[in-house]
């Protein structure tokens, strides 16, 4: 299994809530079965953190979860989706997660495209909307990366095809 952060502690928070996400493409044929998000330190923990995993190019929720308590702070919680959900190689997804009383971003991490290391070959934008209510679909703004992850599994390419046999004499 891969991740987009593969682990890193953001480098900034904040005490104020909203819908926080990254832009993300892959370079291999996966599927991605849990989203994570860094949970910060700032507050109490927020009692429920509401994923989702959006296609950009039509703005549709592919699939949403939500958190259970208690979080753990100063970690990156995850919470598994109802179903693992296929992606395709080159198309752009958008992982969110809406935190009603803190955020964590890494700054200044994309300076228009942020390169990463397979099976994700480019990250775009980093996004929040400000304000409570459920999950919505980000408006992405500036360059940080906001502290949104994918658990995500590359298919296995199949086997290599066996050697022909000979044609001689026949």
């Amino acid at each position: 299994m891969s991740t987009i952060f593969s682990g890193a502690i953001p480098t900034n928070q904040a005490g104020f809530g909203g819908t926080i996400g990254n832009d993300f493409i892959v370079n291999h044929t996966g599927t991605v079965d849990a989203l994570l998000w860094y949970q910060p330190t700032l507050l109490p923990a927020a009692v429920r953190v509401t994923v989702g995993l959006y296609d950009t190019e039509t703005a549709v929720l592919l699939s949403s979860a939500a958190s259970v308590a208690p979080l753990i702070a100063g970690a990156w919680n995850s919470v598994a989706l109802p179903a693992p959900i296929a992606l395709t190689p080159g198309k752009v997804y958008r992982a969110a997660a809406f935190q009603n009383q803190q955020i964590a971003w890494f700054g200044n991490m994309l300076n228009g495209v942020y390169r990463f290391a397979s099976p994700f070959t480019v990250m775009e934008h980093g996004g929040r909307t400000s304000g409570g209510g459920a999950l919505t679909f980000p408006t992405f703004f500036t360059n940080d990366a906001y502290a949104v992850d994918v658990n995500f599994t590359a298919t296995e390419p199949c086997a290599p095809c066996p050697p022909c046999p000979p044609t001689e004499g026949l």
